[in-house]
């Protein structure tokens, strides 16, 4: 195995012995898979730890593989979704969302993916304050739902969006 990566200079202490750990994790759970493939358990943890290291492209193919198993769990589409965006794929993020929405209508997380994948890459001002509707009926506390307001507001005085 490869030895485990280096922090960036000015990480605080510590941080060789996290990535270390991250590592080991990785490793164990690359094990796991190739004992049992079908282990979704092991999936998600692995695309969930590329996801948070910015390797999108790792964690979409192990999503992948555990929507293959679990089609219906909405937080793994999701998730998976929020790669796709990161990889300059927005129609398939979207599409994702779709889906994940069609499982749980009330799933307010996919709604704010949607709404944010729908104004800042596709600049369609009606989806994205549909989304944030939802969001806000929601989870009408979410702390940032302020400022989605406010750039949604900003994109219609810019007339982004299409003509109502």
């Amino acid at each position: 195995p490869a030895a485990a990566p280096t922090p960036p200079p000015g990480a605080p202490a510590g941080s060789e012995q996290m990535m270390a750990q991250v590592f080991q994790e990785i490793t164990a759970l690359r094990t796991a898979i190739e004992k049992n493939p079908k282990d979704a358990d092991a999936l998600l943890r692995l695309a969930n730890l590329y996801h948070d290291a910015g390797k999108f492209d790792e964690a979409v193919g192990y999503y992948k593989r555990a929507l293959e198993i679990h089609p219906k769990d909405v937080d793994a589409r999701t998730d998976m979704g929020i790669c796709l965006r990161e990889l300059g794929k927005s129609d398939d993020a979207i599409a994702q969302f779709r889906t994940s929405l069609s499982y749980d209508p009330n799933h307010w997380q996919t709604w704010l993916n949607l709404g944010v994948v729908s104004l800042f890459d596709k600049q369609d001002v009606d989806a994205a304050a549909a989304a944030f509707k939802k969001v806000e009926a929601l989870n009408p506390g979410y702390k940032d739902l302020p400022l989605l307001k406010d750039a949604l507001q900003k994109a219609r005085g810019s007339g982004a969006g299409p003509a109502s």
